[in-house]
């Protein structure tokens, strides 16, 4: 499978809620950055290795349901991906609904995702976690 295909089958399992097949695409030692500056939301940060990766899904799950999360594009050369994600999701405990865009940076090696770095408005997704807390 060439950098887009991998991607791609990312997107097509993550989107329906099939994490183990996305899970599966990425090597064991993924090093996973999401807003790593924002310290608010407990899923963002840096997360080394792949149990770590599957912890943060289960807190992304644990707060949201997803309604939508289809890329908008992936641009894919060599090694490298990007890709501009729509997300609509509602707090599974605030009933809050969010939409925002998610810009994805990916890395492959040896047909597996290597490093995978996320970039979101953390201040939508922040005022969604403070509505259910609060």
């Amino acid at each position: 499978m060439t950098t887009r295909d991998i991607i791609e089958k990312f997107y097509s399992a993550y989107s329906v809620g099939d994490v183990e097949t996305a899970l599966s695409l990425f090597h064991p030692n993924v090093r996973h950055r999401a807003c790593p500056q924002n310290q608010a939301i407990d899923h963002c940060g840096c997360f080394e290795g792949l149990e770590a990766v599957k912890e943060r899904i289960g807190m992304i799950l644990r707060d949201w349901t997803f309604k939508a999360y289809q890329p908008e594009f992936i641009l894919a050369d060599g090694d490298r991906a990007a890709a501009l994600v729509h997300i609509e999701a509602v707090g599974n405990q605030s009933g809050e609904a969010i939409e925002i865009q998610s810009a994805h940076f990916w890395r492959v090696k040896d047909g597996l995702v290597v490093e995978a770095d996320e970039i979101f408005d953390t201040g939508t997704v922040d005022a969604g976690v403070r509505k259910r807390a609060g």
